[in-house]
């Protein structure tokens, strides 16, 4: 028997989901949940192919714009930050405004950052990544955003809130940062260390390609598929 439950996959009661955040939350349903972590075909292959057209930073917020993706603690990280150190970063958002709320915000905070809109061409997404030093995902919940997995696929380490799932990519100081959920001042703190100190992040991004080759390419997801489908049998 197959159904589904929310976004996950139950089969002979057993949950498949995603991320050990989201399998927490399906623990509820289910003694027997199993983790598969998604795959994507990898499009990077040469980690010193960049794109960088200046010398600031980038920190990109790539998602739809919209409460749950939390843009509104990106915005106000930026601004809470000393004009010194804003000058030494680009912000970018690439996404598309869901809502009003989206529209209130990118009418109050239209200065704070560099509004691409909704990006669907593939090449112009990629080349997003590539500028990119820093990812920005804090969402109020994302069980597994696979915006955070595209950017470990080029080699781009992430900041994450507490109530993202992506811990297999991101370990805090190590291949990126994860913060408490809608803590403004932490997310700025970590906006100045890296401003103050950019080499922090020349082994993340070694670190975030390498935990993307060993958990999230098509193999490892075809391995870890067979490997639950053959143990549960």
């Amino acid at each position: 028997t197959t159904r589904l439950v929310g976004s996950e996959m139950c089969i002979r009661d057993r949950i498949y989901t995603v991320s050990e955040y989201a399998g927490q939350i399906m623990s509820k349903y289910s003694d027997n949940v199993q983790i598969i972590y998604n795959g994507l075909e990898d499009e990077y292959t040469n980690l010193s192919d960049t794109k960088k057209t200046s010398n600031k930073l980038v920190f990109s917020f790539i998602a739809l714009v919209g409460k749950r993706k939390a843009c509104d603690i990106f915005l106000k990280a930026i601004t809470m930050l000393p004009e010194s150190y804003r000058n030494k970063v680009t912000f970018k958002i690439a996404g598309r405004l869901m809502d009003e709320y989206a529209q209130k915000l990118k009418k109050q905070y239209s200065n704070c950052a560099e509004w691409i809109g909704e990006v669907t061409d593939r090449n112009k997404i990629k080349e997003i990544y590539l500028e990119t030093d820093l990812l920005v995902c804090v969402s109020r919940d994302d069980p597994a955003p696979l915006v955070v997995t595209e950017a470990a696929m080029f080699g781009v380490p992430s900041v994450i809130s507490q109530n993202v799932g992506s811990t297999y990519l991101i370990q805090d100081g190590v291949s990126g940062f994860v913060v408490p959920t809608e803590d403004v001042k932490a997310l700025c703190d970590v906006f100045m260390k890296i401003i103050d100190n950019p080499d922090i992040l020349i082994p993340m991004k070694e670190k975030v390609r390498e935990n993307y080759l060993k958990t999230s390419t098509m193999e490892a997801f075809e391995h870890c598929l067979l490997y639950t489908s053959d143990a549960a049998d």
